[in-house]
């Protein structure tokens, strides 16, 4: 497994963790930013459950951990897979694969319907986008599993949208071989 130092979740990176409830804080960015993308029949409590509901929604989706957008993104990563698996198959084998720069991604696009009994009014909908722009990876493979970086920067964009428009963004640079700690390694083969 691998730990990230510092900000650990795509709530950490947007908002500093330093939100006591990150829910009511939100709730009140969507309020104003509701107007447009609601019908102007939606009252003003029913506005605010709306809002309510995104900033759940929002709140729960940034806890996404940013240690798995890396890990998911190297355990698809070709070259690191094909080190796994040549690692694994001939014990005691120790490989360092120098990846070029590349781009991990990670999107969600939860939405809420505002109804009116069974008719739909509008669909809001929310985009958290959380990537990881990585160069000067030089990653260590043994036993089919990443095991250490011998170098590598990685640059974290979090963005939170409301349909399109976007209501925080902000960016981390890591240094990958400081800031990312292994205790068993990634599996990769």
């Amino acid at each position: 497994m691998m730990l990230l130092a510092g900000p650990t979740t795509a709530h950490d990176l947007l908002f500093d963790g330093a939100v006591a409830d990150p829910a009511a804080g939100l709730a009140l960015d969507f309020g104003g930013q509701l107007n447009g993308n609601l019908p102007a029949s939606v009252g003003g409590e029913a506005r605010k459950a709306v809002a309510r509901e995104l900033a759940n929604a929002a709140v729960e989706l940034t806890h996404l951990d940013l240690t798995d957008v890396l890990a998911s993104g190297w355990q698809r990563h070709t070259e690191l897979r094909a080190a796994g698996r040549r690692t694994r198959d001939v014990p005691g084998t120790r490989e360092t694969v120098v990846l070029a720069e590349h781009r991990i991604s990670h999107e969600a696009h939860p939405y809420v319907d505002v109804l009116l009994g069974d008719a739909r009014l509008t669909r809001v909908s929310l985009t958290v986008l959380v990537t990881v722009d990585v160069t000067a990876l030089a990653a260590t493979v043994t036993a089919g599993r990443l095991t250490g970086l011998s170098s590598g920067r990685a640059l974290v964009t979090g963005t939170l949208a409301l349909a399109g428009s976007p209501l925080a963004r902000r960016s981390r640079e890591f240094n990958l071989a400081l800031e990312l700690g292994f205790e068993e390694g990634l599996r990769l083969a």
